[in-house]
């Protein structure tokens, strides 16, 4: 039976020195793994109480403030239930280890849900962005069909410049009136 949380235990086989330096997220991920995996083997067959307290086999949904409200729970019972688990090797340590890892956690759902809220906001100014441009477009345009009216004679190089009457579509159902010239062929 150990007796000392596994700790920098998990370092094996890792070259680089990755938990030296731990991810919280993956720390809380594996000591609530293996705190449901303890309770399995603590209470067989109570399946209420592994389901209800434990979190076993609730695995949706699958967002991260949803995950750290299960891992809350698994941690809530490991405390409750120390002493059963310290029997199949869950030491209190490791639910010190898993709380430490779940505080750590605890502000990021927010900054998820901040993160989202500012990814909304960043299109909707986006969109009002590109809706000044296009009125500024035609702003321009109109201005332009005032300057070099069809009707005048040689303005078709600065009608074209302008894009009028090929900028915006008129109906996007119907084919374009004026569809562009093909280059001429080169000749052989």
């Amino acid at each position: 039976m150990r007796t000392s949380s596994r700790g920098n235990d998990m370092r094996c086989g890792d070259p680089n020195g990755y938990w030296a330096n731990p991810s919280y997220m993956l720390q809380a991920a594996a000591l609530t793994a293996g705190a449901r995996r303890t309770a399995r083997q603590a209470f067989p067959g109570d399946d209420v109480k592994l389901r209800t307290e434990f979190q076993v086999g609730i695995n949706d949904p699958q967002d991260l403030a949803s995950q750290l409200v299960r891992a809350q729970k698994t941690l809530d019972a490991s405390v409750k239930y120390a002493a059963d688990l310290k029997k199949e090797g869950w030491l209190p340590a490791d639910s010190t280890a898993l709380g430490t890892a779940l505080g750590t956690l605890s502000g990021v759902a927010l900054d998820q849900d901040e993160a989202l809220a500012d990814r909304a906001q960043f299109t909707a100014a986006l969109t009002r962005a590109a809706n000044a441009l296009y009125k500024l477009c035609l702003s321009v345009q109109n201005a332009a069909r005032l300057q070099y009216p069809s009707t005048q004679p040689g303005t078709e190089a600065a009608r074209a410049r302008f894009l009028l009457e090929t900028f915006p579509p008129r109906d996007r159902s119907q084919p374009d009136p004026h569809p562009p010239t093909p280059p001429p062929a080169p000749n052989p």
